[in-house]
């Protein structure tokens, strides 16, 4: 099962972290300088009521954690926000199939269809959820078509959400479990053969 292509590209695809505030605490003319784009790979979206920090360098939290720990805490103080109302970290994963009736081959997880189906069905949706003590994993997974590979993929995106309140000084340790978590689900879900192909 093991595909060349594998040992060069992870399968995350963005990293999406936003952080929720009361409007009301926030120095709404200190968010007013709008979105900002750090380097291509990278972008902050700022709302009345929220942080939206996207990364696209296919790295997930640990390795991003030192900058952040940096930028998030400058970003949150500059604005006055010292509570968050919920914080959500998103890993949007991509895993490309070399045939889309082996995608369970893939998985840890199994979908029974009545044989009279299976011919005929190309493409469903799971959704799940997991509870951790900070809050809840949801998980959405889907057989798809990637136009850019040429090919069938498996879309297993990740949503980790503490639903708060969240100090700001406590929010690199709180994103340090969500990433843990996420880490945890990926590995539950994802076959041991599938992993073992993956850059470690």
């Amino acid at each position: 099962m093991a595909n060349d292509a594998l040992e060069d590209s992870p399968p995350l695809l963005e990293v999406i972290l936003q952080l929720q505030f009361d409007p009301n605490e926030a120095a709404q003319d200190r968010l007013a300088f709008g979105d900002q784009t750090m380097h291509p790979s990278e972008s902050i979206v700022i709302r009345s009521d929220r942080l939206e920090l996207h990364n696209s360098q296919k790295i997930s939290f640990g390795r991003l954690r030192e900058h952040w720990s940096t930028l998030l805490p400058m970003i949150l103080n500059t604005a006055g926000i010292t509570k968050l109302t919920g914080v959500s970290l998103s890993y949007s994963n991509e895993i490309p199939l070399q045939d889309l009736r082996n995608f369970q081959n893939y998985l840890n997880i199994s979908f029974q269809m009545p044989a009279s189906l299976k011919d005929r069905i190309e493409f469903f949706r799971t959704e799940f959820t997991y509870r951790y003590e900070f809050g809840e994993i949801r998980v959405w997974l889907q057989p798809d078509w990637d136009d850019q590979i040429d090919g069938y993929c498996i879309q297993l995106n990740m949503e980790s959400r503490n639903p708060g309140p969240v100090n700001v000084s406590d929010l690199i340790f709180i994103l340090d479990e969500m990433h843990s978590g996420l880490k945890d689900v990926f590995r539950q879900i994802l076959s041991e053969d599938y992993i073992r192909c993956l850059p470690q």
